[in-house]
C-alpha cells in the first residue's frame, strides 16, 4: 500500500502582527496557536489558508493585511478557492498519496473542500462545527501531547527557550509576570480601553514567593472599550450591576450578623445576594461600605488584551490556573471565607466563572501573556 502523507490546511486569522513575520509567527490569536499547535502534532506538513495569498507555506514571509473571507462577495470567495485548489493540484499531484486534514471557518471549507473530494483527494475535519470557544477548548483536550515526528518548522516554545519563570508552575508564573504591573487604586489613562483586570487584596499573599495574591480576574465581555467603565462599577456601582460587590456586601453582612434581614431567608436567597432583586434602604449603608473596602484594601493591575476572542479565552484559563494552584490559599481571615458562594469560598477568589471545570493556561498561552505584560512595559 502506498504511503499516504497527512497535511494540515489551517485557515489565517484576523489577528496578525504589525511587522512582517514567517506565516506561522504572523498570526497571533490564541484560536490560529491552537489549531498550529495541533496539526504540528498530528501532521508530517501543514499550509496556511491565506484569503489574501491563498495556499501559503509556513515559513513563507508576509506582511499583515486586512483582507478577510467574510470581507468577500461569494463569486470572490469560489474564486478563491479554485485558485487554492489549483495550487495544492500542482503540489500533490497524485491524491492517493494524501490526506488532508483541514482546520478552520466555514468560509474556508464550503467551497474547497468539495473540490478536492470531487478530484479524489481524501480530507477529514476533526474537529465538530462548533464557535470557536468551543472549537478552542476541543484543541485543548485533543491536542496529542507528543509530536508525530521531528518536524522541521516545529520551533521550540519561548517558555521552553527561556526557562520557567516560576519554576514550571503556572499559577506562579501568573503572579509574577501581572506583578510586574504597576498597582492602581483609582481609574485614569494607565488603564487601557480593553484588557483583563487583577485584584489584589491587602493581607492575601501567594503561596510561591509570599508576594500578593491575585483574587479576582474581571473582563469586560460584552462591550469593547469598556474595561475602564467595568472597574469604575465596581469600585461605585451596585450590587446589581456588580457582582464582585455583591460577593464583599454578602461576606461583610454574615461576618457581622449571619442573620442580616437582607441576607434572609438564606445564603443566595436574601435580596441582597440574589441577582437583580430590589434593593432596599438597609441596603444603602452596604453599598457604601463596599465601596470603602474596595478603596482602602483593594489594589488592581490591568493588562491589554484587545483581541476579545483571545481577552475571553485568557480570561477563563487565568482563573482555572489560580483555581487549580496547590500552593495558594486564603489567609484564615480572609473575608470571602464568608461568601455565600462555595466557589469563592473553596477557590479563594472572588470569581465564581472558570474556578470548577475551566482549562488552565497551557504553556503557549503562558508565553502568550508573558508578551502582552512586555507590551505593557515597552509601552511609552
Amino acid at each position: 500500500m502506498d504511503h499516504v502523507e497527512r497535511i494540515g490546511l489551517v485557515s489565517c486569522v484576523k489577528r496578525k502582527a504589525s511587522t512582517p513575520r514567517p506565516a506561522l509567527d504572523l498570526y497571533t490569536s490564541a484560536y490560529f496557536r491552537k489549531m498550529r499547535r495541533y496539526v504540528e502534532s498530528s501532521c508530517s506538513d501543514w499550509r496556511i489558508l491565506s484569503a489574501l495569498h491563498h495556499l501559503v507555506q509556513p515559513t513563507q514571509l508576509i506582511k499583515p493585511y486586512e483582507k478577510t473571507m467574510k470581507s468577500m462577495a461569494r463569486d470572490e470567495q469560489r474564486t478563491w478557492a479554485l485558485t487554492v485548489f489549483d495550487q495544492i493540484k500542482n503540489e500533490f499531484p497524485e491524491p492517493s498519496r494524501v490526506l488532508f486534514e483541514v482546520h478552520g471557518g466555514k468560509d474556508y471549507v464550503r467551497d474547497l473542500v468539495p473540490l478536492l473530494k470531487s478530484a479524489g483527494y481524501r480530507i477529514e475535519l476533526p474537529v465538530p462545527s462548533f464557535g470557536i470557544g468551543r472549537r478552542m477548548q476541543w484543541y485543548d483536550r485533543n491536542t496529542p501531547t507528543s509530536p508525530r515526528g521531528n518536524h522541521p518548522l516545529r520551533p521550540r516554545s519561548k517558555a521552553t527557550m527561556r526557562g520557567s519563570i516560576g519554576n514550571g508552575d503556572p499559577c506562579a508564573e501568573i503572579h509574577y509576570l501581572v506583578l510586574k504591573m504597576p498597582p492602581l487604586g483609582a481609574v485614569d489613562n494607565r488603564v487601557p480601553s480593553d484588557g483583563l483586570y487583577f485584584f489584589f487584596e491587602g493581607g492575601e499573599m501567594n503561596g510561591h514567593d509570599k508576594g500578593q495574591r491575585i483574587v479576582r480576574v474581571g473582563n469586560h465581555p460584552r462591550r469593547a472599550g469598556g474595561l475602564r467603565a467595568r472597574i469604575r462599577t465596581h469600585y461605585s456601582g451596585s450590587k446589581n450591576a456588580s457582582v464582585f460587590r455583591k460577593f464583599l456586601g454578602g461576606a461583610l453582612l454574615r461576618r457581622s450578623d449571619p442573620n442580616h434581614p437582607c441576607l434572609r431567608p438564606g445564603p443566595g436567597q436574601g435580596h441582597w445576594e440574589k441577582q437583580d432583586q430590589k434593593a432596599c434602604d438597609r441596603c444603602k449603608p452596604i453599598e457604601q461600605m463596599v465601596s470603602l473596602l474596595l478603596r482602602g484594601k483593594f489594589r488592581f493591575r490591568c493588562v491589554e488584551i484587545p483581541d476579545r476572542e483571545e481577552r475571553n479565552r485568557m480570561e477563563e484559563g487565568i482563573i482555572a490556573t489560580l483555581a487549580n494552584c496547590r500552593q495558594c490559599s486564603p489567609s484564615a481571615t480572609w473575608l470571602g471565607r464568608f461568601a455565600y458562594n462555595e466557589r469563592v469560598r473553596n477557590s479563594g477568589l472572588w470569581n465564581s466563572d472558570y474556578v470548577v471545570g475551566a482549562i488552565p493556561l497551557d504553556s503557549a498561552e503562558l508565553s502568550r501573556l508573558g508578551e502582552l505584560v512586555r507590551n505593557e512595559e515597552n509601552d511609552p
